[in-house]
């Protein structure tokens, strides 16, 4: 039976203090797994949209949601409630 590799990324916890700290690690950390643009820009919701419109969509809140968890996981339990209402993660 094989067992599958799995790496656990630590995020950086931002706790109230050192923001410019946390904020570069964060944004490099978006960068580097393709999904600054999703936090920086959003993405557009069209009305009508396409069927390839549909399939953009989709994986572009995939891309959010994977933004937003990587925030919401970087951020101190005190810190947390200030986004937890965030529905994207650009709101974040």
């Amino acid at each position: 039976m094989s067992t599958a590799n799995q790496t656990s990324i630590l995020f950086p916890i931002f706790t109230g203090e050192n923001y410019d700290f946390w904020s570069i690690k964060m944004k490099t950390y978006c960068m580097s797994q393709d999904l600054w643009d999703i936090v920086d820009s959003g993405f557009n919701n069209p009305e009508n949209p396409t069927v390839e419109q549909l399939r953009q969509l989709k994986k572009d809140q995939q891309k959010d949601a994977k933004a937003l968890f990587a925030l919401q996981q970087a951020l101190d339990d005190t810190i947390f409630p200030r986004i937890m209402g965030a529905t994207t993660s650009k709101e974040a």
